[in-house]
């Protein structure tokens, strides 16, 4: 640490500015800490936003990382790897780009999509602050399309798409925003509590 002032006969004390930095320093964290708890809807949208757009985007240049070869096509590999667990993959049942299927089905892709479509919806509508989901029969409105869809495929009595299965998965995707977002919210206020 360095001495503001330093006099050689001992009249005035060194100044350190450690204590001042230290006092600065203590401040701007607790600004900080203030900032975050202030705006924490905010950043949980930003947040579930950025992550969303990065999931469905890397969904999107599976295909396109692959027909490009070299290092991406090794990327490509891991990203198709990585959604292998949550999706069938099925190339049949897939949306293809240059030859090549996306790294999920067409029904997760709307799925996801709607999910992507619905955040951005959602903060103009009910903004980022919210923190009461709507009733469940929403949701199993909204799924019920593609439960029927899944029901009479599986008969075979109207045969699917991947434009059918992506649309039907469009509407489930998006109106679970409006229960994952307040869901968060709350366990965002929660952890503040605690």
């Amino acid at each position: 640490m360095m001495p503001l002032l330093h006099q050689e006969d001992g009249e005035q004390q060194l100044l350190n500015s450690g204590t001042d930095t230290d006092k600065r320093l203590s401040m701007n964290t607790k600004n900080l800490k203030n900032l975050i708890i202030d705006n924490r809807h905010r950043i949980v949208y930003i947040s579930a936003l950025l992550f969303t757009t990065v999931w469905c985007g890397s969904i999107v240049c599976a295909p396109l990382f692959s027909e490009a070869g070299g290092m991406l096509q090794k990327i490509s590999a891991v990203i198709v790897m990585f959604f292998a667990p949550i999706c069938h993959q099925s190339p049949i049942r897939s949306f293809h780009i240059g030859g090549h299927p996306m790294a999920v089905c067409a029904r997760c892709f709307g799925i996801y999509g709607g999910f992507l479509l619905g955040l951005i919806v959602y903060f103009f509508i009910r903004g980022t602050e919210e923190k009461t989901s709507p009733p469940p029969y929403l949701l199993i409105a909204a799924a019920s399309p593609m439960i029927l869809q899944i029901i009479l495929s599986k008969f075979e009595i109207i045969p699917s798409t991947n434009i059918i299965r992506a649309v039907t998965g469009l509407l489930p995707g998006f109106i679970s925003v409006c229960y994952i977002m307040p869901a968060l919210n709350q366990l965002v206020d929660l952890k503040i509590k605690n």
